[in-house]
């Protein structure tokens, strides 16, 4: 009998799940998976160095979602739109999510 590490466990039944996955995935690319963006790209979006996302996400300051694959971050782009919509301020000075609450 061979023997079988738990790493080695883990890897042959996370490509189980993977194949699985593929194979109940639509064929098409989904929004939800082509939208993705590296720190850099998604830093740049929102016009912020991608140092100061870093910071935003090991502090939590902001509920900025993002993915994680691995040791890889990546961000969705309507989070980042939402994100940014909600934090547009009205003439008044407001944002517009407290705005909309009251």
């Amino acid at each position: 009998m061979t023997y079988v590490s738990p790493k080695q466990r883990q890897d042959a039944v996370f490509t189980a799940e993977q194949r699985r996955a593929a194979k109940d995935a639509p064929a098409n690319n989904s929004p939800s998976s082509t939208d993705l963006m590296t720190p850099g790209a998604a830093a740049a979006y929102i016009k912020i160095e991608a140092s100061t996302l870093a910071m935003w996400r090991s502090t939590k300051r902001y509920p900025l979602p993002y993915v994680k694959v691995g040791r890889r971050v990546f961000y969705r782009k309507a989070h980042l739109d939402a994100f940014l919509a909600a934090r547009t301020v009205n003439s008044g000075g407001d944002l517009q999510e407290e705005a909309a609450n009251g």
